[in-house]
């Protein structure tokens, strides 16, 4: 059995990505996956507040020779909004709006099949892994007015980036948002979980 796990900066032990179920359909492997305690303690209480959260998940597919043959990486946002009182989950598809933590929570404790690559061409009988990185950045109220101020004044055009869209039409990079708010005296808050599958074959998912 691989082993891809270590030691991460900002660990939450609470936070834990399980049971990674990998599925093959029209020649795309999607997988489900359950984050627990994902809207708990700090993150829950800064949503709660009206700040948004970042959350990053990065698939990455691993051969038996422990070789990284695919990977990708998605960028969602999350947001209450206080006056409607709603949760809108942003992403680079349709947006999601959730009328309770319960329902948002329970979304994520139970990812149903999510569409990570292209398998099409592979060797059907390779030995294969899923890892999966989460990412998660919880913004103070200071970043915040950074994050709304950077968005005002951004000029990106969608070519830059290819990431989570505003209904305003921008698209907005992750990382650069990461590397804008991080420096000597203000450094962004984040929790990091990790997970890998069981080995499988596309023969034997395809068969499900």
């Amino acid at each position: 059995m691989l082993c891809f796990f270590g030691s991460a900066a900002f660990a939450q032990d609470s936070l834990q990505i399980k049971q990674l179920r990998p599925s093959l359909q029209n020649d795309t492997l999607r997988c489900s996956f359950q984050v627990n305690n994902l809207f708990s303690g700090e993150i829950r209480e800064a949503l709660l507040s009206g700040l948004p959260i970042l959350l990053e998940l990065k698939p990455q597919l691993y051969n038996r020779e422990r070789q990284r043959i695919r990977t990708a990486t998605f960028k969602l946002r999350v947001t209450y909004d206080i006056w409607e009182d709603r949760y809108l989950q942003e992403s680079n598809q349709l947006p999601v709006a959730f009328t309770s933590l319960e329902m948002l929570t329970t979304w994520w404790n139970d990812v149903q099949p999510y569409p990570i690559f292209s398998v099409d061409g592979m060797d059907t009988e390779e030995q294969l892994w899923i890892v999966m990185d989460l990412r998660v950045i919880v913004l103070t109220r200071s970043q915040n007015e950074k994050l709304k101020n950077w968005i005002i004044s951004s000029a990106e055009s969608e070519e830059d980036v290819s990431v989570f869209r505003k209904d305003s039409g921008f698209r907005l990079n992750l990382n650069r948002i990461i590397a804008l708010f991080i420096g000597d005296d203000d450094e962004v808050e984040g929790f990091i979980a990790r997970a890998a599958s069981t080995p499988f074959t596309l023969s034997a998912i395809s068969e499900r």
